[in-house]
């Protein structure tokens, strides 16, 4: 039965006549627009092209700065290397390294740093897309390029402003985006600024305002969450945005009511017949007098009043000037409001472990898991932008240099592991010491580089050399699981268990 599982066999059409069915699409994605723009959201605020404004007001708030910076830093912090897939055929296996070869190349030979390319695609974490327009050009010297081979490379891939993209384009009745409008401000030959040292002599502005349309063939195109297959994407700063409105209203009262406690509450005593709607003209010249006084006076602009000494019959002063002073406790904590907005928005952007050790503080294991989270959502992007380099950039270029593109080399990352060396630590100590982890190279050149040390085992090394290397420590972590735990069947070794990390080493 064994040998029948393991024989191949070939698939073709067969004789029994197939029910009628359409093929094809039927039906649409569902996305709402009008004249080239997106019309899902609700809020004119987020939606494009006003939403690019708001998100970029948003990105200089001090609670979503942070964040952003955050999750885009640990985007950027991913290495980029080229592979070959598993199970590729033996007989291509000199053209699939020569290939790989090829694509390594091509991240070091651009006008810019492969990381810079990263970086702009990175974006979309903020904004809900990214598009990098990709620049090709033939691998000779005399064009820029390291190599001189004549093959099709990549000289840029260049990021296009999302603020600037103006209008999108669908084709197959609206199933697929074909492109879009970039409006941008350019500078003419008559463009001229002369300088002497520091200072500008002299400027001439002549600029021009130009659209162009862009096929998204010649683009990679990352989104966030493409909810109905919106070319804008979702940004995560859509969920961050009501807590953002309302800290920063909080905030603002803040401002203002300590602002009116510095500065008091001042009350300007006039007669009566200055307030009257009826009152003569020098009498309402003299309360708009008054009025702008007092709009000084709140403004810290005036240091103080001049007043007529007027008296009535009983001897009151007819004009006088008071202040105030606002003082007391308010109903509510206007500062733990905002930190409450704070922590709403971080958690929207995955960031919430800023928070922890300031305030309500928080313990070791509630950041080793905050970190894991984060560590799905940096994965998250760098799953998208990987996904757009492979079935975009490597098709693409092999397409163009005339190569099938059946079996591609491509494009992977690794992620610098955010464990501790402890928690690994006792992982592998762990699995080591009841045997379910061999001792070979492999291993061991993941020991190795998990801690940062640079050496590497050959990796042929024999099992016997590599016992020969190690350092005669052995752990007894797994000594209570070879012969049962106390309280359980069989016999424990020890009287309450392995400590696991003070666990005792023999030589």
């Amino acid at each position: 039965m064994a040998e029948e599982a393991d024989k191949e066999v070939s698939l073709t059409s067969g004789d029994e006549k197939a029910p009628a069915i359409a093929y094809g699409e039927t039906g649409y994605t569902g996305l709402v627009t009008l004249g080239g723009q997106v019309w899902e959201e609700c809020s004119h605020e987020l939606r494009w092209p006003r939403a690019y404004k708001t998100f970029k007001l948003m990105s200089t708030d001090d609670a979503i700065a942070p964040a952003l910076e955050f999750v885009e830093g640990k985007v950027a912090e991913a290495t980029w290397s080229v592979k070959i897939p598993k199970g590729a055929p033996k007989e291509r296996e000199a053209e699939l390294k020569a290939q790989q070869k090829f694509l390594t190349e091509v991240m070091e030979d651009m006008r810019h740093s492969w990381n810079h390319a990263i970086k702009g695609a990175a974006t979309f974490n903020r904004y809900g897309f990214s598009v990098l327009e990709m620049v090709f050009r033939f691998r000779n010297k005399k064009y820029g390029s390291k190599y001189n081979d004549g093959l099709v490379g990549i000289e840029a891939l260049s990021a296009r402003s999302q603020g600037t993209i103006v209008k999108w384009y669908w084709k197959d009745k609206g199933r697929e985006i074909a492109g879009f409008d970039q409006r941008v401000i350019i500078p003419t030959e008559g463009n001229l600024v002369s300088y002497d040292g520091w200072e500008i002599m002299q400027q001439t502005v002549d600029r021009s305002t130009t659209v162009k349309y862009i096929p998204m063939k010649k683009c990679l195109h990352f989104r966030h969450n493409p909810q109905n297959d919106s070319p804008s994407g979702t940004s995560p700063l859509v969920s961050a945005w009501q807590p953002w409105k309302m800290k920063t209203a909080y905030q603002e009262s803040e401002a203002i009511g300590v602002a009116q406690d510095n500065n008091a509450f001042k009350i300007l005593f006039l007669p009566p017949e200055y307030l009257v709607e009826d009152r003569d003209p020098d009498r309402a010249a003299s309360f708009e007098m008054y009025t702008r006084m007092m709009e000084r006076a709140h403004q810290a602009k005036q240091s103080g009043f001049i007043l007529p000494m007027l008296v009535d019959n009983e001897g009151n002063k007819m004009f006088d000037f008071e202040i105030k002073n606002i003082s007391g406790t308010k109903s509510y904590d206007v500062n733990a409001i905002i930190n409450r907005y704070v922590r709403a928005i971080q958690v929207a952007l995955f960031a919430d472990v800023l928070s922890l050790g300031g305030g309500s503080g928080g313990s070791y294991s509630l950041a080793e898991s905050k970190v894991s989270i984060i560590d799905m959502a940096v994965k998250s992007r760098l799953n998208e932008i990987k996904d757009q380099l492979n079935h975009k950039l490597v098709k693409t270029l092999f397409e163009q240099n005339g190569w099938s593109t059946d079996v591609m080399p491509y494009f992977d990352f690794d992620l610098p592991n955010s464990e501790s060396l402890e928690s690994v630590g006792k992982y592998l100590q762990q699995t080591a010491a009841t045997g379910l982890i061999p001792l070979v190279p492999e291993v061991v050149n993941f020991v190795l580089a998990r801690v940062g040390i640079d050496y590497r085992v050959p990796d042929d090394t024999p099992p016997e050399k590599l016992r020969e290397m190690m350092t005669n420590f052995t752990s007894e972590s797994g000594g209570g699981m070879k012969s049962g735990l106390n309280g359980s069947n069989g016999d424990g070794t020890g009287s309450s268990g392995d400590p696991n990390t003070a666990n005792q080493g023999s030589k």
